[in-house]
């Protein structure tokens, strides 16, 4: 494993304590990598790369221009490419009320950091935008278009999917179909910790949300409200980072980070299950599926070490090119590790460059006698610092950092 260590030309906003972080991090229609941070300005860059996936540059997007907005306080998660090119963002900004007379009564949301911060943010799920405003913006075809400029509240995610925009508010999950943004319809609104937008590849295409008491919530794209399932979470803490993998399976973060776990609606049964896959001391921070041939691929994710990011994963298996009986729970997967990023201990964030998709079906085509195969395309991973579970005090004064890894 090699890796390359980039540090984000942005700045600390003056005047507030947590510490910048890189929110949002996803590959565009570009082929570039669109990267949002909070507590920064700019918070918005597209991260220029070589036919060879090689750094050219950084370019800031022009958010703030854009907006016209001097209370802009950055980005949360989304930025999520469809296959037309178009992505879904939220930003954050100041609520109405003086920064003094928030103080007063000790709500002042830029005093705060890491858990007192997320916990304070996760109340904020309407009201009149006296402590936070946030607004929902589109980009189509290179340009920003406003959904929403300046709503009350948090909304931790945003994504376009299919005909409709979806998002987290608060303890709400709300839809509204792309063309009609007055035609908003709340699916839900008595959630557990939520903060991403997690979706399987199954055929349905299910959300998996966190209810109350860590109950699990399943919704398919058009359902009118998310059903409970007989599966609980090991704490209510919620869940963390996801990767949708080719076998049907969510992976993701849960108990504060420090167990990796998976959850599927069984294929055959129609039943829901879950298997608990890592259970550690040491905090796991971000997941993401990588491709190793047509047919068959691996999860990774970081793990937090004090020298630095620990990247590890597991060989997954489309579902159909199984040979396990898919009614029954696989074998938990053998897990290995890829190398150390030093000096980056908290990598918030993992997305992977498309370089080499178009190869796969060409493989496909040429080894239909070995379908398993491992291929020989350059896979490569790029990482974020930082997220909003991290300590406030780690680097202080100093930009976050991108980090480009080749496996």
């Amino acid at each position: 494993m090699n890796y390359n260590l980039l540090e984000v030309p942005t700045k600390k906003i003056q005047g507030i304590k947590p510490h910048p972080f890189i929110s949002a991090l996803h590959c565009n229609s570009k082929n570039n990598l669109s990267c949002g941070l909070m507590w920064a300005n700019p918070c918005l860059f597209e991260v220029r790369l070589a036919a060879d996936g090689s750094f050219l540059s950084f370019e800031d997007s022009g958010l703030e221009e854009a907006l016209e907005d001097k209370s802009l306080w950055g980005l949360g998660h989304g930025l999520r490419s469809t296959t037309s090119g178009d992505t879904a963002l939220v930003s954050y900004h100041k609520g109405f009320l003086p920064e003094f007379v928030t103080s007063i009564f000790g709500q002042n949301l830029v005093t705060k950091a890491g858990d007192a911060l997320r916990e304070f943010l996760l109340k904020q799920d309407d009201g009149m935008g006296a402590l936070l405003r946030h607004s929902i913006v589109q980009i189509v075809n290179h340009e920003f278009k406003v959904r929403r400029f300046k709503d009350p509240g948090m909304v931790w995610d945003v994504a376009h999917i299919g005909d409709y925009i979806f998002g987290l508010q608060g303890q709400a999950l709300w839809r509204e179909p792309y063309l009609h943004t007055e035609k908003r319809e709340t699916l839900r609104k008595d959630l557990g910790p939520t903060f991403y937008l997690h979706k399987d590849k199954s055929e349905e295409g299910f959300f998996w949300l966190c209810g109350d008491k860590g109950r699990l919530l399943r919704m398919a794209l058009t359902d009118i409200k998310a059903k409970p399932t007989p599966i609980r979470l090991a704490d209510s803490s919620g869940m963390g980072s996801s990767a949708a993998g080719l076998d049907g399976w969510l992976y993701f973060t849960n108990k504060n980070c420090k167990q990796l776990a998976r959850v599927r609606r069984n294929p055959i049964s129609h039943e829901e299950e879950s298997q608990v896959l890592v259970d550690s001391d040491l905090s796991i921070r971000a997941v993401c599926q990588i491709p190793d041939a047509p047919n068959r691929g691996r999860i990774v994710f970081s793990v937090e070490r004090k020298e630095g990011a620990e990247i590890k994963g597991f060989e997954i298996l489309n579902t159909e090119d199984n040979p396990e009986d898919k009614e029954a729970l696989p074998p938990l997967p053998k897990i290995e590790s890829f190398g150390l990023v030093a000096g980056m201990s908290h990598m918030g964030s993992l997305t992977l460059w498309p370089f080499g998709f178009e190869n796969f079906d060409n493989e496909a085509n040429q080894n239909t006698q070995n379908k398993n195969q491992t291929s020989k395309t350059k896979i490569i991973l790029w990482g974020g610092e930082g997220s909003w579970w991290q300590n406030h005090q780690e680097k202080p004064g100093s930009p976050p950092r991108l980090v480009q890894i080749e496996l």
